[in-house]
């Protein structure tokens, strides 16, 4: 399952701020400077948040493409099943039911439309290309103003699906690949986050001043108090962070 989005940017905006004071706070860094935490390390986890923050945009950016692909996948499907329906119906209208029970097997239309693609593309193609050239069900579909060109037509607009489908498909395999790096990466970062908070609630047990704590993103707000860029009402899940 993957990780909320949700989460992710609640602990790459507490744990930036957290991390730019415990760099930049003279009084902080005194504290926490021996314990592994010096400029150079806390520039390091800045540095890992970027990363973190930019993976996090990458996949969305991909995840939004996924779902402009699905869209003109799935538009264009239930057009093409609206336009197959209304030819199939047409025929059997026309067709006396002598005729009709000839070619019902040739035509496909023994059975209801397929819902799934594959199916749909199987009977719609029969039905496509049986159509094209029969003189007999052209004369009579003529008066509908369907001709040979209307099955041509058709059968072009089953090809673009086709592409649509492969780009649709694509796009999936792009994001779910997008996500899963995204997660590993958050499992890292959380884990630099979460030992760096681990510390610092050691260090500032006890301390009378919650300034500190709250600068370092590891107690609740005090009264009055400029809050950090995180959500006050964070999740039972975000509070584990």
């Amino acid at each position: 399952m993957a990780i909320s989005v949700k989460l992710i940017t609640h602990v790459i905006t507490v744990s930036r701020w957290s991390f730019e004071n415990a760099r930049d706070r003279l009084e902080i860094q005194d504290k926490i400077k021996g314990h592994g935490y010096d400029p150079t390390r806390m520039n390091s986890l800045i540095e890992f948040n970027d990363r973190m923050h930019g993976k996090l945009q990458e996949q969305q950016q991909i995840l939004a493409q996924q779902d402009i692909a699905c869209k003109n996948f799935y538009d264009k499907f239930h057009d093409e099943r609206k336009q197959c329906k209304y030819l199939r119906l047409l025929i059997r209208k026309t067709l006396q039911p002598d005729d009709y029970e000839k070619y019902k097997l040739l035509l496909a239309l023994d059975e209801k439309l397929k819902m799934k693609l594959e199916g749909f593309f199987e009977q719609a193609r029969k039905l496509y290309n049986n159509c094209g050239d029969d003189a007999f069900l052209l004369n009579k579909l003529s008066k509908f103003s369907v001709t040979g060109e209307t099955f041509r037509e058709r059968l072009q607009n089953l090809d673009e699906l086709l592409n649509l489908y492969k780009v649709h498909e694509t796009a999936r395999a792009l994001s779910q690949v997008a996500t899963r790096d995204r997660d590993i990466l958050f499992g890292k970062f959380r884990k630099e986050w979460t030992d760096f908070r681990d510390v610092c609630k050691l260090l500032y047990e006890g301390d009378a001043n919650p300034e500190f704590q709250e600068l370092l993103g590891i107690k609740s707000y005090s009264p009055g108090y400029k809050k950090n860029p995180g959500n006050t009402t964070a999740t039972k899940e975000e509070s584990k962070q």
